[in-house]
């Protein structure tokens, strides 16, 4: 619902941090290099703080759902970073602390142990499976690697 709207004939106050948001927005230079500085910064620092609102809630809601057979684990790493996609988050892989989205997979052919992994893309380019586990490790949730535009250059404005 947008400022003055009405929901069942009656005028409804839009929430306070709403508020705020427009005042900071209205406040912004006119210069779009300043500007672009400072929405930058306001986007990051909300991302924080979203990261650190929903951590605790997401790890308690995927680590009461079931995970033993592979069928569920994939269950669950699609939810996770689906969910987190949406919201311009991913998870922070525990032993390089790169950004990373969750996988399910086998240890090997012959064993047929599930396991969740932590995908993250090496400094070549290359998806990494890293810190494997059994049983889903807590996760930890942050901004997502800002998206490059190879093409950009190729542009002009």
């Amino acid at each position: 619902m947008t400022k003055g709207e009405e929901k069942d004939g009656e005028a409804k106050s839009d929430p306070a941090w709403l508020t705020h948001l427009r005042d900071a927005l209205a406040a912004l230079p006119a210069d779009y290099s300043a500007s672009y500085k400072q929405i930058t910064r306001i986007r990051h620092e909300f991302l924080a703080e979203l990261s650190a609102a929903i951590e605790g809630r997401l790890n308690a809601h995927v680590h009461q759902l079931p995970q033993e057979t592979l069928a569920e684990k994939q269950q669950i790493a699609s939810k996770v970073n689906g969910d987190l996609r949406l919201l311009n988050l991913c998870l922070r892989c525990p032993a390089t602390g790169n950004p990373a989205i969750l996988v399910a997979d086998f240890r090997d052919d012959e064993e047929k142990t599930s396991r969740f992994r932590f995908q993250i893309v090496g400094p070549s380019g290359r998806q990494l499976k890293k810190a494997a586990s059994r049983h889903l490790p807590p996760l930890v949730i942050q901004e997502s690697a800002p998206r490059e535009e190879h093409f950009a250059s190729r542009s002009r404005l």
